[in-house]
């Protein structure tokens, strides 16, 4: 079964095929760092995290892009109010670039504590002014953009496939934007949107331009750093729900009039996150900040809980559902300490070997089919805690040899290449002569040294631990075959 994904672009299921064989380039938008990412934010990270390592795990390189807005996503997402981080600077009386770098650090903290690959590039906005100057040029040059009083806007009107994305029509935007009190007199149209943004002499985030002294749109940030990063045309857009529209809307229009290429070839989007089947709201205390529930619940829990649903179904987080989730994760963890614990294992007959290794082929078969179709969480999930229940069940039935314990942990380190929960695990102790081996054998595969590397892969094994090479470094597990 080939790979299919739900299209946000044609609204439907569609076979998937990369731009170049084997390799997935991928963008999905980050967070503006004015303050701690709460746990619907978290929600969309953790799902393109794990969609990801199910591209990798069906054997695609991926190469991902997750931006930081540190300039220009105003209050409204759109072309009024003031800039987030502006705001909250006034409000912390510090300097906007030091709000920035604050929630910067504290969002990268609760990443790596989710378990969250780091993505290949991670863009500040603020590190790409020239490049969206330059790209802003080009779409005045094309009539597709114009300056008014030191600021400029895109002209939606020019973009005949204005909306495709959202489904939103023309017509019924111009009476929309038409009730905005905005700066309706700049602008040609009041659909138009603003790619560059006049700064008044105090604004303090502000760059010298063309057209006087200003800051980037918010939408511009975007196709700017996905254009110098991964090309003019890319596999994947991704992004919560709510980015839809206005802001990959905007990034459609202005990318592809700049370019005149297809933005990118798919779309998907991340539903929302519901707290006790409301939208989170800070006056009824259900807002939550991804912090506060690593805090209260551990970051495993959560992180599973997160993966628990597919991407394109609203989680309804509550009390029972990362009580249960807690549940799952603690069975992970303790199946795996448990397996580990075995020793002085007896013979066991050969059909019951045969019979494991088919249940493990089958139950990655299910995975493999379960990516294939849309990323299908809840019958990946189905599949590990099956794999428990067998691990478990082999051990009460003393149906576990050396060679099926390795089967057993093997697969382990396999899924958990998805679930990546393994990192919670505090009963997982390697001696320190393995790791220094294994940090050895790192070092001469940086350099290349494939024969040094084969020979302290050979050392480690005769001391009892096998290694794993992935993404996000080496893995090492007990091997009981010596």
């Amino acid at each position: 079964m080939a790979l299919q994904i739900f299209d946000s672009l044609k609204k439907k299921k569609i076979y998937f095929n990369s731009i170049e064989p084997n390799k997935i380039k991928m963008y999905t938008c980050g967070p503006t760092v004015y303050n701690d990412i709460h746990i619907g934010n978290a929600k969309t990270f953790i799902i393109f995290d794990f969609i990801k390592r199910c591209l990798m795990y069906i054997g695609y390189e991926v190469i991902h892009v997750q931006n930081i807005t540190d300039v220009g996503h105003l209050v409204d997402d759109s072309d009024d109010g003031d800039d987030k981080i502006l705001k909250q600077a006034k409000k912390e009386k510090i300097d906007p670039y030091e709000i920035a770098r604050k929630y910067e650090i504290n969002y990268k903290k609760d990443m790596a504590d989710l378990g969250i690959i780091k993505p290949d590039y991670e863009p500040r906005a603020t590190d790409f002014i020239q490049k969206i100057i330059d790209f802003i040029k080009i779409l005045i040059e094309k009539d597709f953009a114009y300056q008014k009083n030191g600021s400029v806007y895109f002209s939606v009107n020019k973009f005949n496939e204005y909306g495709k994305l959202s489904g939103n029509k023309l017509d019924e935007l111009k009476q929309d934007a038409s009730e905005r009190t905005i700066k309706l007199d700049e602008k040609e149209d009041p659909r138009d949107f603003s790619i560059w943004k006049e700064a008044e002499s105090n604004h303090l985030m502000q760059w010298d331009s063309p057209w006087g002294s200003g800051f980037p749109g918010w939408h511009i940030e975007c196709s700017v750093m996905a254009k110098d990063l991964l090309g003019e045309t890319f596999d994947i857009k991704s992004g919560g729900i709510d980015l839809k529209f206005p802001h990959h809307e905007d990034e459609i229009a202005q990318s592809e009039c700049c370019n005149g290429k297809e933005y990118a070839n798919y779309y998907m989007h991340s539903e929302h996150m519901l707290i006790d089947g409301e939208k989170m709201s800070k006056s009824k205390g259900t807002f939550y900040t991804a912090r506060e529930l690593i805090e209260k619940y551990g970051a495993g829990a959560v992180r599973l809980a997160l993966i628990s649903n597919n991407y394109r179904q609203q989680i309804n987080f509550s009390n029972e559902f990362i009580i249960q989730s807690k549940k799952i994760f603690d069975r992970y963890i303790e199946t795996y300490n448990r397996l580990q614990k075995l020793n002085n294992l007896n013979l066991i007959e050969n059909n019951i070997e045969e019979k494991i290794k088919n249940e493990i082929d089958n139950f990655n078969k299910n995975i493999i089919e379960a990516i294939n179709d849309d990323f299908n969480n809840s019958i990946i999930i189905s599949q590990t805690t099956a794999f428990l229940k067998l691990v478990n069940n082999s051990i009460e039935n003393n149906e576990v040899n050396n060679n099926i314990k390795n089967i057993f942990n093997h697969f382990y380190i396999k899924i958990d290449q998805l679930m990546n929960l393994l990192k919670y695990n505090i009963e997982i102790k390697i001696p320190n002569e393995i790791k220094e081996l294994a940090k050895q054998r790192d070092e001469a595969r940086n350099n290349k040294d494939w024969p040094q590397s084969d020979i302290l892969r050979e050392k480690i094994l005769k001391l009892g631990y096998a290694i794993k090479d992935s993404k996000e470094g080496t893995i090492i597990i007990k091997n009981e075959n010596r």
